[in-house]
C-alpha cells in the first residue's frame, strides 16, 4: 500500500481549502459515488489529521493521511491523487 498525491493536487487543494503549509488533509471512505475496485465507495477529504495512520505522503507542505479506519479500501492497491483539468482524480492502481 502506497499513498502518491501529485504536486499539482496539492497545490489544488491548497488554492482551493486556502491551506497553508504545516495543514493536514486527512481522506476517508464515503458510502457514495464509486470507484473501480469498490462499487458505491468513494473518497472524501478533511481538513485536519484523522488518526495514527500508517498511510501518509507530504506533499507542497501539505500532509495528507489515510483515515487509519480506511485502510481495506487501498489494500492490495497504491492510491494516486492527482489533478487533471482542474478536477482531482483518485486512483487506485495495482500494487
Amino acid at each position: 500500500m502506497k499513498l502518491h498525491v501529485t504536486p499539482e493536487a496539492a497545490r489544488f487543494y491548497k488554492e482551493e481549502m486556502d491551506l497553508q503549509e504545516g495543514d493536514q488533509l486527512c481522506l476517508y471512505v464515503k458510502l457514495y459515488g464509486s470507484s473501480s475496485a469498490h462499487p458505491n465507495f468513494s473518497l472524501g477529504i478533511a481538513k485536519g489529521m484523522c488518526g495514527d495512520s500508517t498511510l501518509s505522503a507530504t506533499v507542497e507542505g501539505i500532509t495528507f493521511y489515510l483515515d487509519p479506519h480506511d485502510e481495506w479500501y487501498v489494500q492490495g492497491y497504491s492510491l494516486e491523487v492527482s489533478c487533471i483539468d482542474d478536477e482531482i482524480a483518485f486512483k487506485l492502481l495495482e500494487a
